[in-house]
């Protein structure tokens, strides 16, 4: 470290040296060195600030970011105004995002008006647009726009609701709206009641489809305009309670991956803007609507609009969650598949209970009169007491194992989702957690309790039941295809 500083202090390989350095203060203590070098040689600082080189102008701003000397930030906002090499200015706004910089913030909003309203040829037309990006998310970073209020539709509208594709005409005959049919990706509906719609628990989403984004060209200048000519802006201008410009974030799914569809998207962003006069404004934080374009088979895109505005408190309560956690709508869907089989004031034990879901949508469902949920990650745990707190139902979660678990009463029910192979270390130690749940169970059971599991692992479920009599298949769901789920409905008989 000490042979780096002293390089960049006698000015040899000063571009290579800043670059090393740069890396190295990636370590605490190293960075430590470098915070005092730095603060201590203001000249030095300065130097290279002027230096011909334009990288080691980037370099040197680069770094006194990553160190949080905002001492500086007035020098990096002056070189940034006087760099000559477009290339480089983009660098210099990165590292004041890196400082507070609100007293700067008249400053940026007059300099993005002075970029927008400049001309640029082709040859520099990239990195404007990335010099305005930048500048427009630090802008959105000190003053957050404003916030946009849903106020309802203001005439019959179309709307695509995403749900569990094995169940639509169940969830179909659930939706409360005259205008309804299915789709292979969820059901159709046409209401200017979503009011009504909030009241569901079984589908995970509300799209509208855009009107002229069907089978859309892929290319970013086909995009935006399929979202202009669509009559987004005076969609959401009617049915918000202000008009000013709207944040945004873009979706695309397709086969495009990494590098090449991070620029593709940039693109696309790009031309929205631009399209839209800067009434939709992209934003990675701050975005209230959702734009997402789906490949299809042909190669070509349809759009859809999501408002993260409408205010959705289905399951607000679910503020933690984990990558093995089942969506809320599916919970809410298995519920439903089972409600017939549920007692009103049921005893509810959940022995693998993970964040809570299940135990929050089986209370909601019907009335419990007690709720047990078991896991044995402490983490998962923390998260399904505050998951609780938010959806106010009383669960007493316990962290331990539900093998070694010992309890003096009984359970109505038993409602689970099952550890998959994804979460055990390996086959058979899985093959070995069903085997001693079904063995293990019953300890806690009464004759004619009920079990619903929900399992992946098909074949173990159905291996168990062939060994374990006493439980009786009621009821088999197919739940999601993609990983070949199922909801088992069993009647445990003591005396079989």
């Amino acid at each position: 470290m000490n042979e780096i500083l002293k390089s960049i202090q006698e000015n040899i390989d000063t571009r290579k040296k800043l670059i090393e350095l740069k890396t190295m203060i990636n370590d605490e203590d190293l960075q430590n060195i470098a915070y005092l070098f730095f603060s201590e040689n203001k000249d030095l600082v300065e130097s290279l600030m002027k230096h011909d080189d334009s990288k080691v102008r980037k370099n040197i701003v680069s770094i006194l970011a990553k160190l949080n000397l905002s001492i500086y930030k007035q020098e990096i906002l002056d070189l940034y105004y006087n760099e000559e090499q477009l290339f480089v200015r983009s660098s210099y706004l990165n590292a004041l995002a890196s400082f507070d910089c609100s007293e700067y913030l008249d400053n940026f909003k007059s300099q993005l008006k002075v970029l927008l309203n400049t001309k640029v040829d082709e040859t520099n037309k990239k990195h404007i647009r990335e010099e305005i990006h930048i500048l427009q998310n630090l802008i959105l970073q000190l003053d957050e726009p404003v916030t946009h209020t849903f106020t309802g539709l203001t005439s019959e509208t179309e709307m695509i609701l995403s749900c569990n594709r094995n169940h639509v005409e169940h969830i179909m005959e659930t939706i409360d709206a005259k205008t309804k049919r299915a789709l292979s990706s969820g059901i159709y509906v046409k209401t200017d009641n979503i009011g009504k719609l909030l009241d569901n628990r079984l589908y995970s989403e509300i799209l509208f489809p855009l009107s002229k984004a069907r089978h859309v060209p892929f290319h970013p200048i086909n995009i935006a305009k399929s979202i202009i000519n669509s009559k987004v802006i005076p969609f959401l201008q009617e049915s918000h309670s202000t008009t000013d410009s709207f944040c945004f974030r873009i979706e695309i799914r397709s086969e495009l991956d990494g590098s090449d569809k991070s620029k593709f998207v940039r693109r696309v962003v790009d031309e929205i803007e631009r399209l839209s006069e800067r009434q939709l404004i992209n934003s990675t934080s701050n975005y209230e609507i959702e734009f997402r374009f789906i490949q299809d088979k042909d190669g070509s895109l349809n759009g859809y609009l999501k408002l993260y505005t409408i205010n959705d408190q289905r399951f607000a309560y679910r503020i933690n969650s984990l990558a093995t956690s089942i969506a809320p709508a599916n919970a809410a869907l298995i519920c439903e598949l089972a409600s017939d089989y549920f007692v009103d004031n049921a005893q509810v034990l959940d022995p693998f209970c993970g964040v809570g879901t299940m135990l929050i949508e089986r209370d909601i469902a019907l009335h419990t009169s007690y709720l047990y949920g078991l896991d044995i990650y402490g983490k998962a745990i923390d998260m399904a007491r505050e998951n609780a707190d938010q959806a106010n139902v009383e669960i007493n979660f316990i962290n331990r194992d539900f093998f070694t678990f010992r309890h003096l009463y009984s359970f109505d029910e038993v409602i689970t989702n099952m550890p998959s192979f994804t979460q055990a270390s390996d086959k058979e130690a899985l093959t070995s957690i069903y085997s001693q749940f079904f063995k293990k169970v019953p300890s806690f059971l009464k004759d004619g309790s009920m079990l619903f599991i929900y399992s992946t692992e098909e074949g173990l479920m159905e291996k168990n039941l062939r060994i374990h009599r006493k439980f009786l298949t009621i009821k088999k769901e197919p739940i999601l295809k993609k990983d070949n789920s199922h909801l088992y409905i069993l009647q445990y008989n003591e005396n079989k």
